[in-house]
């Protein structure tokens, strides 16, 4: 199972039970009492009493719920070359340059958000240029090496140039 938002998790409903008679599969979290560890199954229906709701394994249970996760999440908007979007769940502090996308026109425009409260709107996307990398020094491969040459590898390795070939050690 992929990770789910626990902000997502939402109380089942009899419409949730209109979807499993309608065939389809529908997976729920149960428990029978608020501080237990949650199971995650396949709800099965409803049923009239203390320990209402059941999954598919004919377990009766007093508790569940079902993932919706919102339109505004699943869809989330392309950032664009260069950019990435900011995280949410817990939301990442907006800094000066951070952008936000309007959904009206399908762009993205300068957050004003970034220069006030620095706290991102709970459904809306923010995205942020990709800070760049430092760059490491790299092993030159264009060096032309001949037999008895020795290179010491960036990792540690040492390099010896043979007739057959090379031998790598430590």
């Amino acid at each position: 199972m992929t990770k789910k938002i626990e902000a997502f998790w939402v109380d089942a409903t009899a419409e949730d039970v209109a979807r499993v008679a309608k065939g389809e599969t529908v997976e729920a979290r149960f428990r029978d009492a608020e501080n237990a560890a949650w199971f995650i199954k396949k709800l099965g229906g409803w049923t009239v009493g203390i320990f209402q709701w059941y999954s598919t394994d004919d377990v009766f249970w007093a508790h569940c719920q079902v993932y919706r996760e919102p339109s505004w999440y699943a869809n989330k908007p392309d950032p664009g070359p260069a950019y990435r979007l900011l995280e949410k769940f817990p939301d990442e502090e907006l800094k000066p340059g951070d952008e936000l996308w309007m959904v009206c026109n399908k762009s993205w425009e300068l957050s004003n958000n970034a220069h006030e409260d620095r706290k991102q709107d709970k459904s809306l996307w923010y995205r942020r240029r990709i800070e760049p990398v430092e760059t490491t020094r790299q092993f030159d491969r264009r060096v032309a090496l001949q037999v008895g040459d020795r290179v010491r590898h960036p990792s540690g390795f040492l390099a010896i140039v043979t007739e057959k070939g090379f031998e790598v050690t430590q």
